[in-house]
């Protein structure tokens, strides 16, 4: 019999250090401090990169796009700043795994923020356990975001235009933003 998903068995336990061990040894890229990264790209849409981040702070900022598997080592970093911050047009194409590995005690933080040329996500997910902060003039054409922890906290900036669903128990709205979708609660 398989034990409650919140129960880590030992062979899930070490089914996780495994992952982590798989991308780290595949990766092509490994930031172990704080980066910002503009006008670059890393791989391709011919072409995934693996990019492997040791708990540090990572920046993707103007002119920046990314092909790949972008894999968030988080098990240090204060509360106070975002793990993740995706700044002006940057751009990731591929999938984005923040692991925060300490029993779920973390509340780390991602932060989207669109330039006046929108950014844009198309079907697309993204879930946060405790708090998730949308920038301003940012476009999520289909997809969905929201914050999946009890009490956790979605902060949508100014100017932002989301198509999707949104889910979280405590909602922040700015100015001029909107929300086609549907409005859920966790409690």
């Amino acid at each position: 019999r398989r034990p409650p998903r919140s129960t880590l068995s030992s062979s899930s336990a070490a089914s996780d250090v495994y992952k982590r061990q798989f991308l780290r040894k595949n990766a092509e890229l490994i930031y172990s401090s704080d980066t910002t990264l503009t006008n670059t790209s890393i791989g391709s849409s011919e072409n995934y990169k693996i990019v492997y981040v040791d708990n540090a702070h990572l920046t993707l900022s103007s002119n920046f796009t990314g092909h790949g598997v972008l894999y968030i080592e988080d098990n240090s970093l204060s509360d106070m700043e975002p793990v993740l911050q995706m700044l002006n047009n940057a751009a990731w194409y591929g999938l984005i795994i923040i692991n925060q590995p300490n029993g779920g005690t973390k509340t780390s933080k991602i932060l989207l923020q669109g330039s006046e040329a929108s950014f844009g996500i198309e079907d697309f997910v993204i879930v946060a356990a405790e708090s998730l902060t949308i920038g301003n003039n940012l476009d999520i054409s289909s997809g969905g975001i929201g914050v999946a922890g009890s009490g956790g906290t979605l902060s949508i900036g100014t100017n932002a235009n989301i198509t999707g669903d949104v889910r979280a128990d405590n909602l922040r709205i700015g100015h001029n933003a909107n929300i086609e979708g549907d409005l859920y609660y966790n409690t």
